[in-house]
C-alpha cells in the first residue's frame, strides 16, 4: 500500500502493473494496479465484475528463449506462431509485448529482423482491426479459434486455419469448413477481406448469418485472416 500510494502521489498517471512472474500471470491483485500481464501465457478475459475500474491486460513473448540478446540462442519461434498470437490477445482486447534483445552494438539480428519483417507485414494488413475494435463474444458456430471485434458499424471477423488450393502436384490441399456461421443482430452491407478488398459472398436470413470464407489462392498464405463486416447504422 505504502508503495503504490507513493507512486500515485509524485506521479499520479504512471501506470501500475502486475509484473510479479510466471507464477501470477492474468491475476487481478491490488486496487491499484492498472494492467495485469499473462507474462508468457495464453490472454483470458478477465473477471471485471464490480471492479471500481477498467484494468488493461498484456501478453509478454520474445523470440526466442531469452529477453536479451544471447548468440547461441538458436531456438527462434515462427512469424506464424507471434501472428497467432497477436491476433488471440485481441480477442480479449489484451495488448501484446514482443521483446528483441538487442545485439552490444545497439542493433538487432538477422533473424530478429526478419521475423519483425513479416508480422509488420501481417500488421500493415490488418492494423485497423486490432488497434481500436473491442470483443463481442459472438461465437462461430465449430470454430472455436475464430472470434469477431465490432467498432461502430463494422464487425471484424478473425478467420484461422483457412487451407489453400492449388494443384495437388504442386501444394498440400487440405480439407476444411469453408464457411463461418454466427448470429449478428444488424442487418450486412458488405464483406470483404482486409488484406486485398476483394468481396465475401454471405448469406443472412434475420440474425443467422454464413460467411464463406474461401481458401487461399496458391501464392497467399496469411496465418490469420480478417474480413470487414459492415452493416447497416
Amino acid at each position: 500500500d505504502l508503495l503504490y500510494a507513493t507512486i500515485r502521489r509524485h506521479q499520479p498517471e504512471a501506470m501500475i502493473i502486475n509484473n510479479t512472474g510466471l507464477s501470477a500471470g492474468g491475476k487481478l491483485g491490488h486496487i491499484e494496479l492498472d494492467s495485469v500481464t499473462f507474462e508468457r501465457g495464453k490472454p483470458e478475459p478477465l473477471n471485471m465484475e464490480g471492479a471500481p475500474k477498467y484494468v488493461a491486460s498484456e501478453m509478454c513473448q520474445i523470440t526466442c528463449d531469452h529477453w536479451g540478446y544471447a548468440r547461441e540462442d538458436l531456438n527462434y519461434k515462427g512469424a506464424g506462431e507471434l501472428i497467432r498470437q497477436i491476433a488471440d490477445c485481441r480477442r480479449y482486447r489484451s495488448n501484446m509485448l514482443l521483446n528483441v534483445g538487442l545485439m552490444g552494438d545497439g542493433s538487432i539480428s538477422l533473424m530478429d529482423n526478419a521475423i519483425l519483417d513479416v508480422v509488420g507485414r501481417w500488421v500493415a494488413y490488418f492494423e485497423e482491426a486490432i488497434r481500436k475494435p473491442a470483443p463481442t463474444g459472438i461465437e462461430i458456430e465449430g470454430k472455436p479459434k475464430d472470434f469477431i471485434l465490432k467498432d461502430g458499424c463494422h464487425y471484424y471477423l478473425f478467420c484461422y486455419d483457412l487451407p489453400m488450393v492449388a494443384d495437388p502436384n504442386v501444394a498440400l490441399n487440405s480439407d476444411a469448413d469453408y464457411e463461418s456461421k454466427f448470429r449478428l443482430p444488424e442487418k450486412i452491407c458488405t464483406v470483404c477481406w482486409m488484406d486485398n478488398g476483394g468481396s465475401v459472398s454471405y448469406q443472412q436470413d434475420g440474425q443467422d448469418v454464413i460467411v464463406h470464407t474461401k481458401p487461399y489462392r496458391y501464392g497467399r498464405s496469411l496465418v490469420v485472416r480478417v474480413a470487414k463486416i459492415t452493416v447497416e447504422k
